[in-house]
């Protein structure tokens, strides 16, 4: 009995050392890549239960040495030898039994669970004292407990039909297995990269997987999530008007010498600056009239005057034909030559030579109630003295914008009634560049080229403190204020576009890895996007295990693995 246990702790010892010296990879795949295992077990041999005549033998003890071959998850085959001392009832002397059999063993596993149940069955050979040998049927159930890489615990119970008689025998067992180092390296690389492969496939092999290439039959950049740029301006070909002509974002990818934001093609004056509303025309004198149509593009004047002032030297009002059916227009007309007199501080003596005595005009027939010279039908605000070029309603800086919708009711402008020196579309109050053509986006100051320091902070931060719940893409309420950060830097930074990256670490299947990073990536897309981030300024990519910053043997390298960097380029 003492050498049987001396025995198995000698074996049981031996195996445990061999096993600490094997480096297995932490994977699901363990079952397949280390197909081969050996078990040794203590025994604990029953013949009296099973045999009436024998029921009187104590229960023995033997040694169990077994190598097992795996099938897949579900089939091993095992090769069991044992070997045992009992003392059946009646003889004194003590009987050496060995066997080997042959055994199929159908498991449970699923690649992760820790406990491992199986039943068996087979055949095989049991001698005594290596002289007199049977034929015997052994069946039974088992169960195998996980403790670590390729470590296992195992307790067995078996029935053994013997084909000779009272050699019936009951048999329980407690032992430790372990699968071999002999780890199949080629074959495991290849099935992994037959994955990754399957993760990654690209057909036009530009770099971008077919899952996320929008455009996955033509080579592109990631950047335009695998769309071509042919003339290289930073807008895709499927967003770009002229492909094959280097333009501008604003222009949508057309040629803006100018960079009036509109295309040369559709712009009047391709060489000078000027707003939309003039087709791209600029208006120095700001009188509403673009320089191109402008008889006096440096003099304010009126439209009526193609631009140019009224001139004293002009007006003779004894010349003036006043029509019945058009007394009023000539009337307007009088007072407005006469309100340009005497902002000029001209005097009429000095300009006329023979005063000319104007007939008296009668007052027309139709109703004006304020007296401002516009018939109250066609007076907005009949009650309120007004501008003629402001429909009868208040215009006090009188650039043709009533009083109520004029945003700066005292400042000639154009711009919803506001100056803008500029042309850029943003008004001078609010321009915080007034005197340089800007972005709307960018309080009208010109686009930047680079971040700030402090800003690529906070993308440095946010890969750090941006979480998920565990195990799934749905953000942690503590991530929130950092996306907020994230969206602040993105409104200082209009011509630029945030990339979003997820990383996991290699632990569990690298497809689901995949799914899992790209997921997380987009939780944080659409949050930026939820939160007024145009979505065009926007683009995700999961990376899955592909690219780690550490290793992912420890725990602190799968950490640093798992994340979602935040990386902001030029449009």
């Amino acid at each position: 009995m003492r050498a049987v246990l001396l025995l198995f702790c000698f074996s049981f010892a031996s195996f445990h050392t061999f096993a600490q010296e094997i480096v297995i990879p932490e994977t699901k795949e363990n079952i397949k890549t280390n197909p081969n295992a050996l078990a040794a077990k203590l025994l604990f041999l029953d013949y009296g239960m099973t045999n009436p005549e024998l029921e009187k033998t104590k229960v023995s003890n033997g040694l169990e040495i077994t190598y097992l071959r795996n099938i897949n998850n579900w089939i091993n085959i095992a090769v069991p030898a044992k070997l045992g001392l009992t003392t059946f009832a009646g003889d004194l002397n003590k009987t050496t039994i060995a066997s080997v059999d042959a055994i199929l063993q159908l498991q449970y596993y699923n690649g992760s669970n820790r406990l491992v149940p199986y039943v068996f069955g087979g055949g095989g050979f049991a001698s005594e004292n290596f002289s007199k040998s049977n034929f015997q049927v052994p069946f039974g159930m088992g169960l195998n407990f996980e403790l670590g890489k390729n470590s296992y615990i195992n307790v067995q119970a078996e029935f053994r039909k013997s084909m000779v008689v009272a050699r019936d025998n009951m048999q329980y067992g407690v032992g430790y297995m372990f699968r071999l180092g002999n780890v199949q390296v080629e074959e495991k690389v290849k099935e992994e990269k037959k994955v990754k492969e399957a993760i990654v496939k690209d057909r036009d092999n530009d770099g971008t997987p077919d899952k996320t290439d929008e455009c996955p039959d033509n080579f592109g950049s990631s950047t335009f999530f695998g769309c071509p740029d042919t003339d290289e301006d930073g807008v895709p070909d499927t967003e770009d008007d002229c492909p094959n002509q280097k333009g501008t974002l604003e222009a949508l990818g057309c040629p803006d010498t100018d960079k009036d934001g509109i295309p040369d093609s559709d712009d009047d004056c391709p060489n000078a600056a000027g707003p939309i509303k003039d087709l791209g025309c600029p208006d120095s004198d700001g009188d509403g009239l673009s320089d191109n149509d402008d008889e006096c593009p440096l003099e304010k004047g009126k439209k009526r005057n193609n631009g140019c002032p009224k001139k004293v030297e002009e007006v003779v009002i004894g010349e003036i034909d006043f029509a019945a059916d058009d007394a009023e227009d000539k009337l307007e007309e009088v007072k407005e030559v006469v309100k340009e007199i005497v902002q000029e501080e001209v005097k009429i003596e000095e300009k006329i030579e023979t005063p000319v005595v104007a007939p008296k005009i009668e007052k027309p027939s139709a109703p004006d109630a304020d007296n401002d010279g516009v018939a109250d039908a066609e007076d907005a605000c009949p009650n309120e003295p007004g501008s003629k070029n402001a429909q009868g309603c208040p215009d006090s800086d009188g650039d043709g914008f009533t009083d109520e919708v004029d945003e700066c009711p005292l400042s000639i402008g154009l711009l919803k009634g506001c100056p803008d020196t500029d042309n850029d579309g943003v008004n001078d109050a609010n321009d915080n560049c007034p005197n340089e053509l800007g972005l709307v986006s960018n309080g009208g100051c010109p686009a930047k080229s680079t971040l700030a320091d402090e800003d690529l902070a906070v993308f440095m931060t946010a890969a750090r403190e941006v979480r998920f719940e565990t195990g799934s893409n749905i953000l942690e309420a503590s991530s929130y204020s950092v996306l907020e950060q994230v969206k602040e830097v993105m409104q200082r930074y209009p011509n630029f576009r945030l990339m979003i990256e997820g990383h996991t670490d290699d632990v569990g299947d690298a497809r689901e890895n995949q799914m899992l990073s790209e997921n997380r990536a987009k939780a944080c897309y659409m949050y930026l996007i939820a939160n007024d981030i145009p979505a065009l300024n926007i683009q995700y990519i999961g990376y899955g295990e592909m690219r780690p910053l550490a290793d992912n043997k420890s725990k602190r390298g799968r950490e640093l693995n798992r994340r979602v960097e935040f990386r902001m380029e030029m449009k």
